[in-house]
């Protein structure tokens, strides 16, 4: 089946893929209905024109559930796995297998070439587990996004690619059974034993499937070995030569660490609002992917009953971090202190669930080179119009370099080519502001301040900008004049400063700020034991 018309003009958008991948949500309304309501690919193959096999998916324009189906001359169209962001099962091709399906299409469809759009749309079901060739598919996957995106595009599709990957989290394939009979599953260990006792791995492909009937093995070996056939047949082997030439985008994964993040929020007779994680994640989000360092979302929540209400007592992300864990970790504590987070809040391994070793109270542990922010002005936005948002809007930046901003003591330069914009002042201080949203097209977003070189003139500045726009620092919860009254009563307290305390909250830094909230928490419970 040829790829659909209506969709061919949206492969070269970065976003589209993006919004595939569910690296980030759709917007209300979508803008690919204009495009699409329903899609369905089909990638067919198989020597005999008659009896075909084939691998199909599908999508509306929203991506709420994206399932993955084969058929074989013999099975009627059978589902095997499917992808959302509720009850997801997607873990369920080999790359062996994946490669040699492409390799078949693109001998049946000249409009297929491999690598190509097939690869693209498939390997969301084909993790990269241990033991697998990591470079061939690194190889293979570069060629097929650069034919689509063009150069320009390697820090994107580092993310698409490092989506697939689970070997940090010890996901890998077992043979079970005679070699004419036996079938293949997926788990997460060392070994057989270990990794079929694991139940993290979302997948219909497990250990047991086929003897309980949920794996139609016989059916599936039937395709994989017609691909095979079809392969073997050809002189080039299905490929169109561009991973093997070099010729591909160049991609290093990097290792991939998933954390919990449990944030109390009752302790020490100091409550905190129970807007605060989402607050936390909002601005740790997008500070990660400004820093091209990972990703942050909700996970969750624990409450309990005080006098027959309900009270949340901790609020849980997910934390992913890509290479520098130590960076990533310093970056997490420091948006804590200057939340001011209880010193109960605690970091577990997102895939064994272990408590790491993370102490707010030792500065030490964990260190960046700059001090950061996010940046942001606090609506609430029609698509959501029960929640607050953090936002960018477009005159951010104009306002930043303004002259009723910059006064006769401030200096601009940039942006460079990864977005940041750098403030110097006349006394010496030096600011950056990274103002890049994930999407040019929406409001929504955090942006990062690097606290540089903090002098009087350098927070006199950021007070004007923050006067002058509406935009509040968090997660520290500072402003410059009163937030609206709706968001004021729906969202963190937002404490209003003059000038002068932006300079001493700016200069003591966040540590400091966290140790003397804790002191001060200490002082009131002893007075209160008294």
């Amino acid at each position: 089946m040829p790829l659909p018309t209506s969709l061919r003009p949206l492969l070269a958008s970065k976003r589209f893929w993006s919004d595939y991948f569910f690296i980030t949500d759709v917007a209300d309304p979508s803008p690919y209905s204009p495009h699409f309501e329903d899609v369905t690919l089909t990638f067919s193959f198989g020597r005999n024109p008659q009896a075909q096999y084939s691998l199909s998916t599908s999508f509306d324009s929203s991506f709420s559930y994206i399932p993955l189906s084969f058929s074989t001359p013999s099975l009627r169209e059978r589902e095997i796995a499917h992808d959302d962001q509720a009850h997801w099962h997607p873990h369920v091709l080999r790359w062996e297998e994946l490669e040699l399906i492409c390799r078949a299409v693109a001998a049946a469809d000249e409009g297929y070439p491999h690598p190509g759009i097939p690869l693209l749309f498939l390997y969301r079901f084909a993790p990269i587990c241990a033991g697998d060739d990591v470079d061939r598919i690194v190889g293979m996957l570069g060629s097929a996004w650069k034919k689509v995106l063009g150069p320009g595009a390697e820090r994107e599709v580092r993310r698409f690619v490092e989506r697939a990957d689970y070997t940090s989290r010890g996901y890998r394939w077992f043979f079970e059974g005679e070699s004419d009979g036996g079938y293949w599953w997926i788990g997460q260990g060392e070994d057989a034993e270990s990794a079929a006792a694991s139940d993290d791995v979302y997948t219909r492909r497990w250990k047991g499937a086929v003897e309980k009937g949920g794996w139609e093995n016989a059916a599936w070996n039937e395709l994989v070995d017609e691909a095979r056939r079809v392969v073997e047949g050809l002189a080039d082997g299905g490929w169109d030569g561009d991973a093997e030439e070099g010729t591909g985008l160049t991609l290093t994964l990097r290792e991939h660490y998933r954390l919990d993040l449990w944030l109390a929020l009752t302790e020490n007779d100091r409550p905190m609002h129970q807007r605060a994680g989402r607050y936390l994640q909002l601005t740790l989000k997008d500070l990660l992917r400004i820093f091209d360092l990972g990703d942050a979302g909700p996970s969750g929540a624990s409450s309990t009953l005080i006098d027959g209400r309900s009270v949340y007592t901790s609020d849980h992300s997910w934390v992913v971090i890509w290479g520098g864990l130590p960076r990533g970790r310093a970056i997490i504590k420091q948006m804590l202190w200057w939340l001011v987070a209880p010193l109960a809040t605690t970091l577990r391994n997102g895939t064994n669930y272990k408590t790491l070793q993370f102490n707010l109270a030792d500065e030490d542990e964990d260190q960046t080179e700059e001090s950061y922010l996010g940046i942001c002005v606090p609506q609430i936005l029609p698509d959501c119009d029960w929640l607050v948002s953090h936002t960018l809007p477009h005159s951010l930046q104009t306002t930043l370099v303004s002259l009723d901003v910059l006064g006769d003591t401030g200096k601009v330069t940039g942006p460079n080519e990864d977005g940041w914009l750098t403030v110097t002042t006349a006394d010496g201080g030096e600011l950056a502001f990274n103002l890049g949203r994930a999407d040019e097209a929406e409001v929504k977003g955090t942006g990062a301040l690097a606290l540089r070189k903090i002098k009087p003139q350098a927070s006199a500045l950021l007070h004007r900008f923050m006067e002058a726009s509406g935009a509040v620092l968090s997660p520290v919860a500072l402003a410059a004049k009163p937030l609206p009254d709706r968001i004021s009563s729906e969202w963190v307290h937002h404490r209003v400063i003059d000038a002068e305390t932006l300079h001493g909250v700016l200069s003591a830094g966040a540590f400091e700020m966290w140790v003397n909230a804790e002191r001060k928490a200490r002082d009131e419970s002893d007075d209160d034991k008294w």
